[in-house]
């Protein structure tokens, strides 16, 4: 089953507005990556499409759905 264009563009979207919340030059250690990784990298590979941006979206959505279900604090 194909998931709907506009659900992943929303996702997206989404996903750029919570890395911008972040600093722009901070450094993160992700599974997959080469070594440390800069959010504003991050948001490069998520607006690109990569598969590395598609991976993070994950991340990200599963971190923001613990949110809202309050499985964690900010």
């Amino acid at each position: 089953m194909a998931i709907d264009q506009s659900i992943v563009a929303d996702v997206q979207e989404l996903v750029i507005a919570r890395l911008e919340t972040l600093n722009p030059e901070s450094k993160i250690l992700l599974m997959g990556s080469q070594g440390p990784i800069s959010v504003k990298q991050m948001i490069k590979e998520v607006k690109g499409n990569t598969p590395f941006g598609e991976q993070i979206m994950e991340v990200q959505l599963s971190y923001i759905k613990m949110l809202v279900r309050g499985e964690i604090d900010y």
